[in-house]
């Protein structure tokens, strides 16, 4: 009998994973995206989390660039998209990136390294982007209902039996690097 419940209370947590920490927890100090923007020089090499909506993906050789739409992060790390957006920036991922899981619009979060500024033409303006070297990527899941907190699991009597069903491999995303 205590074998079943042991094995029933780890099929059930088991789906209560949490994002990982990197993703979760801001780095010391939490350099902001506005103030490398003004800035470069004096953040090169420093660390960051920062994490918006997809804008494009670029596979290369052996890595792949993406373009992200950056928006303030809630308390999970998760982009807040309902708010103002705060600008762009790129991140370099090594390996592969498959853009038919990373579309856009989807919602990232990346821990990473400040490595360089890129230009781009932005309706004939040349803007230039910071450019992070990815240490974590983070795809949060598309529907935001199975979602809400920090590993929060189970039943809510104000979203309804929605349950958060953890990250990694899912159905419905939660791929990180």
């Amino acid at each position: 009998m205590f074998r079943l419940i042991l094995i029933t209370l780890v099929v059930l947590l088991g789906g209560c994973a949490k994002a990982p920490e990197t993703i979760r927890e801001p780095p010391k100090p939490d350099i902001q995206l506005q103030a490398v923007q003004l800035d470069f020089p004096a953040y090169q090499n420093h660390s960051v989390r920062w994490g918006g909506a997809l804008l494009e993906v670029e596979n290369k050789e052996t890595e792949s660039t993406l373009e992200i739409l950056a928006y303030p992060l809630d308390g999970s790390g998760r982009p807040d998209v309902t708010l103002l957006a705060q600008g762009r920036f790129r991140v370099k991922v090594g390996g592969f990136v498959d853009a038919a899981h990373y579309t856009r619009g989807s919602e990232v979060t990346v821990f990473g390294r400040l490595v360089e500024q890129s230009e781009r033409y932005l309706s004939r303006k040349v803007i230039k982007l910071p450019v992070l070297e990815s240490q974590q990527l983070y795809l949060w899941p598309q529907n935001r209902n199975e979602y809400y907190g920090s590993g929060y699991c189970g039943y809510s009597p104000f979203y309804g039996n929605y349950r958060y069903h953890g990250y990694g491999g899912s159905s419905f995303g939660g791929y990180h690097y």
